[in-house]
């Protein structure tokens, strides 16, 4: 994870939940429609809209040349 876009309670929320700079996170499911999806991240379950989804920016990890 790179940012969180914004300054607003949504954006305040998701920091505070501890999506923060070089935390790790990954996609669990997504509901049957895609909205919302669940992440885990420091040792939890997330579930997030797209709309609030879409304030992380996030870095994928590089692909190993194994």
């Amino acid at each position: 994870m790179i940012a969180v876009e914004g300054d607003d309670s949504i954006s305040r929320r998701l920091r505070d939940t501890g999506v923060v700079p070089d935390a790790r996170i990954e996609v669990v499911r997504r509901a049957l429609w895609g909205d919302p999806t669940q992440y885990h991240l420091h040792g939890f379950r997330l579930a997030l809209r797209g709309a609030q989804a879409s304030r992380i920016r996030v870095r994928l990890p590089e692909a190993s040349d194994d």
